[in-house]
């Protein structure tokens, strides 16, 4: 058997004659099952150690459970106020009433604005960290963009 083939089993848990022979010859893959055998029994120590810890956070979930279902039973069983019926009045018919005439409303038109000059172009300086380092940026104000 080879190295390999007995690890794999190893690792399985499930060791064969051929195995078991194979690790007393083998110094390696004695020490490597030596060592699969104790991690397994420190994880299974450490299992033993946390379950009692979840065991005794488990009641204040079930307070919370319990306190949420009566607060839902509270909340349903508030009394339901019914409206009162409204009395309509019915409004009054009104005479109709004599056109009012309406007087011609003259509309001045607007003048063209004078075109303004072309502004020019907006500068943006930036600073950075490096004293010797300036960076400048034009800004065209009629397209909004990057002037070269």
């Amino acid at each position: 058997m080879t190295c390999s083939e007995c690890q794999v089993q190893i690792f399985d848990g499930q060791l064969d004659r051929d195995a078991v022979v194979h690790l007393t010859a083998c110094d390696d893959c004695h020490e490597l099952d030596r060592e699969v055998r104790l991690n397994a029994s420190a994880l299974a120590s450490m299992r033993e150690d946390v379950l009692p810890v979840r065991r005794a956070r488990r009641w204040p979930w079930m307070v919370a459970v319990a306190a949420a279902a009566l607060m839902l039973v509270w909340s349903n069983t508030k009394p339901v106020v019914v409206p009162q019926p409204v009395a309509v009045v019915q409004p009054e018919p009104v005479a109709a009433a004599l056109p009012v005439p309406v007087k011609p409303v003259r509309v001045r038109r607007a003048r063209p604005a004078n075109p303004a000059p072309p502004a020019e172009p907006l500068l943006v300086k930036f600073f950075s960290d490096d004293p010797d380092v300036v960076i400048y940026w034009l800004v065209d104000p009629v397209q909004g963009e990057q002037a070269l």
